[in-house]
């Protein structure tokens, strides 16, 4: 059997160990459009002070992949499918033939659609080449940097902007308080408490820019979210709605095709979270295998290290609430019809995973 992985993320490679697992004869070939090793892309913000060839920056090491056989394909860009040959097309005219495909292809940032979001110093962070670009921007000397968008990549961004040596960050976010689809409003109102006493950080809540000016920052990053990658699946006929549209199985409308990762929609739901996405990758692969397992979503969870902080958070934070205080630690319950729905933990994080695996129901 040959299968054949579109895609250089997580779930790509995830898939790809899997399908190993499964069999040990299998040609397994992963078409990345990048030109890096598939890498961590949590991993990117620190990069922008510490580098990008830091261990544990990629997933895997090049040896890896020759050890278990896995073929990598970089700078490989897949220009449309082919279903009912079982072939995909590459951008250079060449074609591969495959008995099950895998769509993992990520997602885009998105760009708030307003004037001035082309200019030069306005950037977004996705791949590697957006990191590069931004960390040679700092390096020229950025005095004022902002950031447009308050969610855990916007506040990372912010730090190391900080530590870069920029004199004044400012994150700009539409909501009218921070991570509130994160969490609740009392711990987003901490949040926010604890990062106003930061030297060199401004915080701009509830605004909403309606144009971007050449004297707004120095650097100017958007991190407002991203759209699940879909055209490929479009050309070729896939059924797609936000995402790539899948059953419980991760298995598309078309024959031996699945999807995985940021650019899929099981059941209606997107998550775009990276540990969701190594998840189905896992999944994926197994059931390309024959494992018929379905894949049952994780509730949404956070965590989030910086400006001297920790935090987690889980579930939902509806329903009744109990608050606990001590030694400077903070934990809120969250419950729905007397079960735990929801968690946030400031501090003190060594219940995360117990918390997390009772929301879970296990």
């Amino acid at each position: 059997m040959k299968y054949v992985i579109i895609g250089g993320g997580v779930a790509a490679v995830e898939a790809a160990i899997a399908i190993r697992k499964s069999s040990s004869d299998a040609e397994i070939v992963i078409c990345s459009a990048e030109k890096s090793y598939p890498y961590r892309r949590p991993f990117l913000s620190k990069g922008l002070l510490k580098g990008f060839d830091g261990d544990g920056f990629l997933q895997k090491s090049a040896e890896f992949y020759q050890r278990e056989n896995i073929t990598v394909r970089l700078g490989c860009r897949v220009e449309t499918i082919v279903p009912e040959r079982k072939e995909i097309v590459l951008a250079d005219g060449s074609r591969l033939n495959y008995d099950k495909l895998l769509l993992a292809v990520g997602a885009r940032s998105c760009c708030l659609p307003i004037p001035g979001c082309d200019l030069p110093n306005v950037m977004t962070l996705r791949e590697l080449p957006d990191a590069e670009k931004i960390r040679k921007t700092i390096a020229a000397g950025v005095k004022h940097a902002m950031v447009i968008g308050g969610g855990v990549l916007g506040l990372e961004l912010a730090e190391v902007l900080l530590e870069a040596g920029c004199g004044k960050v400012s994150v700009v976010e539409s909501a009218p308080g921070l991570l509130l689809r994160n969490m609740d409003a009392v711990s987003s109102a901490q949040l926010q408490k604890h990062l106003e006493s930061i030297p060199g950080l401004e915080l701009q809540l509830g605004v909403k820019l309606e144009r971007i000016t050449p004297d707004l920052a120095d650097l100017i990053i958007m991190s407002v979210g991203a759209v699940p990658e879909k055209s490929l699946a479009e050309r070729c006929g896939i059924s797609c709605n936000r995402g790539i549209k899948t059953d419980a199985f991760l298995r598309t409308d078309a024959a031996d095709i699945y999807a995985a990762g940021d650019c899929a929609e099981i059941e209606n739901c997107i998550t775009g979270i990276y540990s969701t996405a190594s998840s189905m990758g896992k999944a994926a692969g197994a059931n390309m295998c024959g494992a018929e397992t379905p894949f049952v979503p994780e509730p949404p969870s956070m965590r989030f290290m910086g400006f001297g902080l920790k935090l987690f958070s889980c579930g939902t934070f509806s329903g009744e609430m109990e608050e606990f205080q001590e030694n400077g630690n903070t934990k809120r319950l969250f419950y729905e019809n007397g079960k735990l729905a929801g968690a946030v933990l400031f501090g003190d994080m060594r219940e995360s995973m117990k918390l997390f695996n009772a929301i879970m129901g296990k």
